[in-house]
């Protein structure tokens, strides 16, 4: 059984940067034999893939794009460098590239989120997110499943 690290990346105070902590949420009611951790910073990624070898990184959070509110996934070429904006400490990318050098980083790493177009504010995530979290949370239970 392929072993599976679910990364859901967000923070409940920030207005829609909760996607990940609330898909968390409903992915432990949903699936067993998968790890799944709620992290704040990206680099909090690299203690887990340091404490235990994985074939698979999901990773669930929010994008700044050109789109607003639409779901978005994409898979990560380990070995490219690929750059992307983020409100976290270090980017998404920079954490990648460092756990590829230390020799931790899954081969297959997948990007599951919600693009959006603006910063955000605070409070609850905006009705348009909220929708979407089951949709996010029912493609990563599909990734999983397909995952041998």
């Amino acid at each position: 059984m392929a072993e599976i690290l679910i990364v859901c990346i967000g923070n409940e105070i920030a207005e829609g940067d909760a996607l990940g902590p609330e898909v968390a949420k409903i992915l432990k009611k949903t699936l067993d034999n998968v790890r799944i951790e709620e992290i704040a910073n990206y680099i909090d990624i690299l203690n887990f893939l340091v404490e235990k070898k994985y074939d698979k990184l999901i990773v669930v959070d929010t994008v700044m794009g050109d789109k607003d509110c639409e779901v978005v996934e994409f898979r990560v070429n380990p070995g490219e460098d690929v750059k992307a904006p983020s409100y976290h400490s270090i980017s998404f990318f920079d954490a990648l590239r460092l756990a590829r050098a230390l020799g931790v980083l899954p081969e297959d790493v997948v990007v599951i989120g919600v693009e959006v177009n603006k910063p955000f504010g605070f409070g609850e995530p905006p009705e348009e997110i909220s929708r979407l979290l089951p949709v996010v949370a029912q493609r990563v239970v599909e990734i999983c499943k397909s995952t041998g």
